[in-house]
């Protein structure tokens, strides 16, 4: 992540070992009410949530919730995760859990 000028690179995500901090092909980031940066990963079928910093703080999705997610966005207490080989949106509960399919 570069800073507002684009000449300073302070900030890196992810790491080694823990295959839950690993960004393997992140598509989309956004940033949640608290500040946190939300990556859409595609290839761990995961969406991640690192603090600004960027530690990593918590996967959401169980296993088999996305086949590709391309976008997340906070909205309100939900998470709204766009899945680009269903070709559908998923929405998730704060705390990760599914709510519904559209």
């Amino acid at each position: 992540m570069f800073d507002r000028r684009g000449d300073e690179y302070p900030n890196h995500f992810g790491g080694k070992g823990n295959l839950d901090h690993q960004l393997v092909f992140p598509h989309r980031l956004s940033v949640d009410s608290d500040g946190n940066i939300i990556v859409a990963d595609s290839a761990n079928k995961a969406i991640k949530i690192f603090s600004p910093s960027g530690r990593f703080l918590r996967k959401i999705g169980e296993e088999g919730t996305f086949t590709y997610p391309y976008q997340c966005v906070q909205y309100d207490n939900r998470f709204i995760v766009s899945d680009g080989d269903e070709h559908c949106i998923r929405v998730l509960a704060r705390h990760g859990s599914l709510l519904y399919t559209c």
